[in-house]
């Protein structure tokens, strides 16, 4: 396995932080291989994922959220603004809910 391969090239340490593109079995293995190890999903990843499921304008406003507030009551309040704009119901959107359950391994201030 690749995480195993990471701890034996680096001396059998084990990094702090890991961030990955949050796919599911990486999230898995580094739970297992990589225990205490931080992990944190890439935001560029995670917007490329969005425009996928959505469009380019909400991208660029879950990116507009991410980097314009620095309090968690701030941007829980601009991601509703958002779902709401776009009129997306997270009963609907699997990838939205996805995304929410993750928040604190992508949003800075949750990080």
């Amino acid at each position: 396995m690749v995480l195993n391969q990471l701890v034996k090239a680096m001396n059998r340490r084990k990094p702090t932080i890991i961030v990955t593109e949050g796919d599911n079995a990486m999230a898995y293995a580094r739970s297992v291989v990589l225990l205490g190890t931080c992990h944190y999903i890439c935001l560029w990843h995670l917007m490329k994922n969005v425009v996928m499921h959505a469009c380019k304008r909400f991208a660029n406003g879950s990116n507009k959220c991410v980097d314009n507030y620095r309090r968690r009551e701030d941007f829980e309040k601009g991601w509703q603004e958002l779902l709401n704009h776009y009129k997306i119901d997270m009963q609907e959107h699997k990838w939205v809910v996805d995304m929410n359950k993750t928040k604190e391994k992508w949003v800075e201030v949750y990080i």
